[in-house]
């Protein structure tokens, strides 16, 4: 069961979103139903080992569609933790995703900043309280200073 729910993560991240609109908006919320579960450690533990081999290659993708999905999951798995882990090495991975994420706040796409917006307030209300003032600065500057003034109305 863990190998076809693998396959269905790593395949559905590489679904052309141009062609088959609905098909990667349904893999992202049947996602989703799993990424909403995480109170569960085991399964937390167990998305975590899923998502290794592909989701961050995929979510630095030069194929924007890619980038796009990969983002989506991400956002919606934020954090992704191995809870086997010891405390130290989860907190360095996070570390790690909070860089990403603001690496993907300047993304060149401007779907891929859009939804990095839209993510990080749905992260920054979940966890807020457990991220230190300088890394909510961290999101919220290039925000604030940079995208609430594209020229892209999307963002």
């Amino acid at each position: 069961l863990e190998d076809i729910l693998q396959k269905l993560m790593d395949e559905g991240m590489l679904v052309n979103r141009e062609k088959f609109p609905n098909l990667a908006k349904n893999i992202v919320s049947f996602l989703r139903c799993f990424h909403d579960n995480k109170q569960n450690s085991e399964l937390q533990t167990l998305l975590s080992k899923l998502y290794a081999p592909f989701l961050w290659r995929y979510v630095k993708s030069i194929n924007q569609n890619v980038r796009l999905t990969a983002t989506e999951v991400f956002l919606s798995a934020y954090p992704i933790e191995d809870m086997s882990s010891s405390k130290q090495e989860r907190e360095s991975e996070i570390d790690k995703q909070n860089t990403l994420l603001k690496t993907l706040l300047m993304d060149e796409v401007p779907e891929v900043r859009c939804i990095v917006v839209t993510g990080l307030g749905k992260i920054l209300a979940n966890y807020w309280l457990l991220m230190t003032s300088n890394t909510i600065n961290s999101f919220m500057a290039p925000i604030i200073k940079d995208l609430s003034c594209e020229s892209v109305v999307k963002v």
